[in-house]
């Protein structure tokens, strides 16, 4: 199974929305060497606005979005294919006007592109959109960065990156791979805005 975009292994979020049940702390090994966390709850009435994204500097032409959740280890979740995304359905709803949404997607695994595999290649100032039954949503870039997997700040992620506007981060992995583990090591961080 090819474990990419954002399904880190023991990295949970940190998200509790006010009207959402109280969390529990995830237990974390002190040989994993990552901060304590707290995993978000499912939000049961949350249903994805967003039924297609589009990144048209890197070839993205109306991706599937699913919604996606926790898996049983309390990570998040990645989409089932190589051409789909997936939005967090403990985040932002694409279009909502508040918030951020947080999108993943797989980069691929050595001669199998994924989705995401361009994500790095994107600028500020890059257009994104939504497509929600016709409604469309855009977004401009105003940060990238890739991190070593373990140095990403979920929380940050779950933000916009100007608090007083519509969030859509996006997710994905970078670096070297490790066949034996389907893993690789780095992940791009995309951080857009609504416009």
């Amino acid at each position: 199974m090819l474990v990419c975009a954002a399904s880190f292994a023991g990295i949970q979020f940190l998200l509790q929305k006010p009207h959402a049940p109280p969390v529990q702390v995830a237990p974390v090994k002190q040989s994993e060497k990552r901060a304590p966390v707290v995993a978000a709850p499912v939000i049961t009435d949350a249903q994805p606005n967003a039924q297609f994204l589009s990144i048209p500097k890197i070839g993205v032409k109306s991706a599937p979005v699913v919604q996606l959740g926790l898996t049983k280890d309390g990570a998040m979740d990645a989409p089932k294919n190589n051409t789909d995304v997936g939005w967090y359905n403990g985040s932002g709803r694409p279009g909502s006007g508040k918030g951020s949404a947080l999108i993943d997607g797989h980069a691929g695994i050595p001669g199998v592109p994924g989705v995401f595999v361009g994500l790095g290649r994107l600028a500020v100032d890059d257009l994104l959109t939504i497509n929600e039954k016709g409604t469309v949503f855009t977004y401009t870039v105003k940060k990238i960065e890739t991190l070593p997997a373990e140095q990403v700040d979920m929380r940050k992620m779950m933000r916009p990156i100007e608090p007083d506007k519509e969030g859509l981060n996006l997710i994905t992995c970078s670096g070297d791979f490790t066949p034996s583990t389907q893993r690789y090591s780095d992940r791009v961080l995309v951080y857009a805005v609504r416009v």
